[in-house]
C-alpha cells in the first residue's frame, strides 16, 4: 500500500493510522498496531524518490509534504478468542440468532491489534460456543457481530449464531432495513421539537478518538423527536429525545448532537461538562431494534427496559 503526504509535521504513526482509516472506511488497525509494524520494518519512507535509511524510520518520524510511505501489512495469525463470563440479558434466541442487552462499560469486541480485556464477544462465546465457528469476514476476531454499540452505550443488539445468518443480518444493516431507535438525554436543546440531522462525518484529524462534521465525511443521517425536557433550578435545560438512526457511522448520535451544541449527558468525548454527570454515565440507550427475521420472515421488534440511572437523572437533574 502506498500513501502520499499532503501536509507536513505529522508523526509517521499518526499519518499511517489516519490514511488506513480513510482507505478502509473504518478503524481496522490501532495506532499501537501501526507502531509495531514500523518497528518490524514493514514501513518504508521515500523523500524525493530517495528511501530514508531504515534507522530513521521510527513511529515518531516527522512526515513532510510530498513524502511517500509504503506499507506492507504483515500477515498475522488471528488471535483465538476464548469464552469468558459476561453478565448480559437475553431477550430472544433461536438456532439462528440472539437478541441481547449489551451492558454499559464493555466493548463489543477487541479492537484491532488488541487481545487483552474482556469484551461482549467473550461473553457471547461463553454463552454460545457455536459462535466461534461463524465465518466472519474479519477472520475469527468478530464472529457473530453484525453491528456495534460504543463502550459506554448499553441496549439492544442482535448477534448471529451461524455464518449464513451473519451474512444475512449484515445485508439487512447495509440496506438500512433494520430500524434502530435510541433514547438519550441532552445537555441543552436541539431547538426544534422534531428534526433531521444530515451532516457528513469523518475522523477528527488530530483527535482520532472523535468524529467531526465535515463536508468530506461519509453520509450520516439522524432523526430525533423531543419527548420531554427539564429546567434545573439554575436555569439549565435538559432534553429527552427519541432518536432514529438512519445510517450507522461511528459515534454518529454523539457527534451530531455535539454539532448542535447539545451533547449527550455524560459524554466524556464530546462534552466539557461530563464530569459533573459521571455518576450517571453516558445517557444513551439503544432502546429498540426492529427487523424481518431472515429465515422465518417474521417482523420482530425488541425493546430494552429503561435503566435506573436514566430515571435517577430525570429525578435529580433539577439540582444541576
Amino acid at each position: 500500500m502506498e500513501f502520499k503526504a499532503e501536509e507536513s509535521q505529522m508523526r509517521l504513526d499518526q499519518f499511517l493510522a489516519q490514511e488506513l482509516i480513510a482507505h478502509f472506511g473504518e478503524e481496522r488497525y490501532s495506532r499501537s498496531t501501526v507502531q509495531r509494524w514500523v518497528k518490524q520494518g514493514a514501513v518504508r519512507v521515500f523523500a524525493e524518490e530517495r528511501e530514508l535509511p531504515e534507522k530513521k524510520v521510527k513511529p515518531s518520524l516527522a512526515i513532510e509534504t510530498g513524502y511517500v510511505v509504503h506499507l506492507e501489512i504483515p500477515v498475522e495469525e488471528p488471535t483465538k478468542l476464548e469464552g469468558e463470563y459476561v453478565d448480559f440479558t437475553v431477550l430472544y434466541e433461536d438456532e439462528h440468532l440472539a437478541v441481547i442487552i449489551k451492558p454499559a462499560g464493555i466493548s463489543v469486541h477487541p479492537g484491532p491489534g488488541e487481545s487483552g480485556g474482556t469484551t461482549l464477544l467473550h461473553g457471547l462465546l461463553h454463552r454460545w460456543p457455536i459462535i466461534a465457528s461463524v465465518d466472519s469476514q474479519e477472520a475469527n476476531r468478530r464472529p457473530g457481530i453484525v453491528h456495534r454499540l460504543d463502550r459506554p452505550t448499553e441496549g439492544v443488539m442482535v448477534v448471529a449464531k451461524t455464518s449464513q445468518m451473519q451474512w444475512q443480518l449484515s445485508r439487512l444493516f447495509q440496506r438500512r432495513e433494520v430500524e434502530k431507535r435510541y433514547l438519550a438525554w441532552l445537555n441543552g436543546s436541539p431547538g426544534d421539537p422534531k428534526g433531521r440531522i444530515e451532516q457528513p462525518l469523518r475522523r477528527h484529524p488530530t483527535d482520532r478518538m472523535r468524529m467531526q462534521v465535515h463536508k468530506d465525511g461519509r453520509l450520516a443521517i439522524t432523526e430525533y423527536s423531543v419527548l420531554d425536557y427539564k429546567i434545573s433550578r439554575r436555569g439549565r435545560k435538559f432534553t429527552k429525545v427519541d432518536v432514529n438512526l438512519l445510517t450507522g457511522r461511528t459515534h454518529q448520535i454523539r457527534a451530531h448532537f455535539a454539532y448542535l451544541k447539545c451533547a449527550i449527558v455524560g459524554d466524556e468525548l464530546y462534552s466539557n461538562s461530563a464530569k459533573e454527570f459521571s455518576k450517571f454515565g453516558l445517557l444513551l440507550l439503544s432502546r429498540s431494534l426492529s427487523f424481518e427475521h431472515p429465515v422465518t420472515k417474521e417482523r420482530m421488534s425488541f425493546e430494552a427496559p429503561i435503566p435506573r440511572r436514566f430515571t435517577e437523572f430525570e429525578e435529580k437533574c433539577i439540582f444541576f
